[in-house]
């Protein structure tokens, strides 16, 4: 990414510092089958970043029965249920908190928690910097 990129607004974000230090996917919640597409995303890679992906109980339920979750969990990535983005416990050890996420929504509630710098990506973008450690983004 270059900062010509960002000043002309081809890329949705509040920083232009490209390592993150958390992904967020699910807002609003998961289903079953976005689980597993993630799970595919991930393809059993360990993650440099932390990821959590939010969903309901029911979801959760059914997938852990269907051995998405523990696929998912073996990554390093975290199946939360019943709450949302905006009950993330920051780290406050770290300084600059930058995530990255696919929902606008999830931006609105974290900035409001005090994770000022965000990226907006698409899902597979989210479980990419969650792997690789840095936001990197496609053209739209």
């Amino acid at each position: 990414m270059h900062l010509d990129e960002y000043r002309k607004g081809q890329i949705l974000c509040q920083t232009e510092k490209a390592e993150i230090d958390a992904a967020i996917i699910g807002c609003p919640l998961l289903t079953t089958l976005e689980l597993l597409q993630i799970e595919k995303l991930l393809g059993g890679r360990e993650l440099k970043k932390p990821l959590w992906l939010y969903c309901d109980y029911v979801v959760a339920d059914a997938a852990r029965r269907l051995g998405i979750i523990d696929k998912i969990e073996a990554t390093g990535a975290k199946v939360v249920h019943s709450c949302c983005p905006g009950t993330i416990q920051r780290d406050p050890i770290i300084e600059n908190d930058v995530f990255v996420t696919d929902s606008l929504k999830a931006i609105k509630l974290c900035s409001g928690i005090g994770w000022q710098k965000w990226f907006f990506g698409q899902r597979k973008d989210v479980v990419e910097a969650a792997v690789g450690g840095k936001f990197r983004c496609p053209r739209w």
